[in-house]
């Protein structure tokens, strides 16, 4: 027997708690089972197709996008797609797992968090619809790093194709009002002077496009990787312009935090990463990162109550462990770097190099810790 197709009032019908925290549930499975078929079904492939393959809307354009749908899915089948790319993760010695649920928001939603083996950090919004029989599924999926929706990452490719066989047909056709579309050319040029650290001429190319066009947040992503590499100032302008387009939006913190802590702009990687997790409405594993940078700034007593939040919060990951160790390091709190240690080996499995050739712990080799750490090894 068929599924019993729902009326219009009955798809209206409001997703309740318990149907989001179930639908959590079961992506959380399918991605530690490693069950494509599963996490395939759980998202709303048609509509995030439909609206990749929205604009232009053409005659000439129906059988390209056909075959694009097609393509696209028989990739995914094949190589898993971001599915796999979480499965990997995980598999590695990362974790996924839903932060929350989110019912009376405008679009509701579930906040899944992707933390890598490395201490990399993403963080993935699915919005909840009900399919044609009532079942609660994903229409689409907010991908903090790259700053936009998986409908818009698959956009991008099927812009090029559409222009492309327009080209070929020689037809004649009405302006799109898509202004990504009518300016292809140059933000695929924008991408591949990225990729050649063509980072002057990235950003001159971006900052003569239309202001529209570089208001799209994967544009302004571009723009950033470029500015990095020009200037402090040219790099300050475009986070203005991204923090003006997109006042509430939380990816903007999550993409500079990396790039400052590397730099070791510390007060700004602290501010970013107070500001995410204020967005975000709260998550203990981000106590980890703003320990780190407290560190970096010499405020001892405040990265160790950071430490002790991570740890109270999420106790069953290393980030909170490994920063309290750099900080127990730092203020030569050498029962503590002990206890630590021995954390990390027993439940993480973490080992070690010569310790009497690495700086930090030059004062830790000296103590009578050490050799009680000696002892167990």
């Amino acid at each position: 027997m068929g599924r019993r197709k729902m009326d219009s009032n009955e798809r209206e019908t409001p997703i309740s708690k318990n149907e989001a925290i179930a639908f959590a549930a079961a992506l959380a499975e399918s991605v530690h089972r490693n069950d494509l078929e599963c996490f395939l079904e759980l998202l709303d492939w048609d509509g995030i197709l439909d609206r990749a393959t929205s604009i232009p809307r053409i005659p000439e354009l129906g059988e390209a996008r056909r075959l694009f749908k097609e393509k696209v899915m028989a990739e995914v089948g094949r190589t898993g797609g971001i599915h796999a790319t979480i499965h990997s993760a995980v598999q590695a010695g990362g974790d996924y797992r839903a932060l929350r649920v989110r019912v009376n928001d405008e679009a509701p939603n579930v906040l899944f968090r992707l933390s890598t083996c490395d201490s990399g950090l993403n963080y993935h919004r699915y919005s909840l619809a009900r399919n044609s029989g009532g079942t609660v599924f994903a229409g689409d999926v907010f991908l903090f790093l790259a700053a936009e929706d998986l409908s818009h990452s698959f956009r991008r490719g099927w812009l090029s194709i559409a222009k492309l066989t327009l080209r070929e047909a020689c037809a004649e056709y009405e302006a799109q009002p898509d202004p990504f579309f009518a300016h292809l050319e140059e933000i695929l040029e924008i991408d591949s002077l990225v990729d050649r650290e063509e980072f002057s001429a990235a950003l001159e190319l971006y900052r003569s496009l239309p202001e529209p066009v570089q208001k799209a947040k994967y544009l302004i992503g571009a723009a950033l990787m470029a500015a990095q590499g020009v200037s402090d100032a040219d790099y300050g302008g475009v986070i203005d312009l991204f923090r003006r387009a997109y006042p509430q939006d939380a990816s903007l913190d999550l993409l500079l935090f990396d790039g400052y802590f590397v730099r070791k702009k510390f007060d700004r990687a602290l501010r970013c990463i107070e500001r995410f997790d204020e967005l975000i409405q709260g998550d203990d594993l981000l106590s980890a990162k703003r320990a780190a940078c407290l560190l970096g700034l010499g405020r001892i007593d405040e990265a160790r109550e950071a430490v002790y939040t991570a740890i109270a919060g999420e106790p069953e990951m290393r980030d909170g462990y490994a920063v309290g160790l750099d900080v127990a390091l730092a203020e030569r709190n050498f029962d503590d770097t002990l206890r630590y240690m021995m954390i990390l080996e027993d439940r993480f499995d973490l080992e070690w190099d010569d310790l009497t050739t690495v700086d930090d712990f030059a004062e830790f080799v000296k103590s009578p810790q050490y050799k009680v750490w000696l002892e167990t090894q």
